[in-house]
């Protein structure tokens, strides 16, 4: 029942995806190197169901409040929230990712959205197969 939240949500899902890979290949800290981990959990793109390795994580992310809107406020905040929870199990500083989000430019958060759009149009059609 929660994939239907999932497929109905995977545009706001993406853009998280996209966000914390970039935050993960640009930072290549100690401090963020467990986000290579979560990502690995996270990634639509690993399987051939096109969902992600730990299924749950759908229904984490779909259960937190839905800003109705892929704003670049909205989905910091909403990020945020989501990286608390999973920051000690997969050993990264939840602060790090933060600060990582909280310097990036509208025109970067909108080039990550156009990514994440790319990538789900490919998702979705490999699903549809």
């Amino acid at each position: 029942m929660r994939r239907a939240c999932f497929i109905k949500d995977s545009e706001t899902f993406w853009i998280l995806f996209v966000l914390l890979e970039r935050c993960y290949f640009s930072t290549r800290t100690v401090e963020t190197d467990g986000l290579g981990g979560l990502l690995g959990a996270l990634s639509p793109e690993l399987w051939a169901d096109g969902l992600p390795a730990d299924k749950a994580m759908l229904d984490d992310w779909g259960a937190l409040p839905d800003t109705g809107s892929p704003a670049q406020a909205a989905m910091l905040h909403r990020i945020g929230l989501f990286i608390d929870h999973y920051a000690d199990g997969f050993a990264f500083s939840a602060k790090a990712v933060r600060r990582w989000l909280a310097d990036l430019t509208p025109g970067q958060y909108d080039d990550a959205r156009r990514e994440a759009a790319q990538r789900r149009a490919v998702w979705q059609d490999r699903r549809r197969k």
